[in-house]
């Protein structure tokens, strides 16, 4: 079940960097702080937003998890990920995947 509804316009680069990176398992995407080319960042757990540190990151709790890939920079932009969301952007719900949320 999806968390909620995102109207989003995916050009074709967009579509493709995003199916190519949930295929090799990960789930959410991210902007940080002191991202000045816009591109974005991408976790195979979902990550949590440090703002006294202005950059999002894996909780303690998931350092060891053998699932948590090293966060990734995608070389897209996406005009609703951005540093001021307060949670993290399901990639499913960009691709309108069904899945079950965390």
């Amino acid at each position: 079940m999806k968390l909620f509804e995102l109207e989003i316009m995916l050009d074709d680069l967009q579509k493709s960097q995003l199916e190519k990176t949930y295929k090799k398992g990960y789930r959410y995407i991210v902007q940080d702080y002191d991202c000045k080319n816009g591109w974005l960042l991408c976790f195979s757990s979902k990550p949590k937003k440090y703002v006294k540190d202005a950059m999002w990151g894996y909780v303690e709790k998931d350092w060891e998890n053998p699932q948590s890939l090293p966060a990734m920079y995608l070389e897209i932009t996406l005009e609703n990920v951005k540093w001021g969301n307060r949670y993290p952007t399901r990639i499913a719900d960009l691709l309108g995947i069904e899945e079950v949320a965390e």
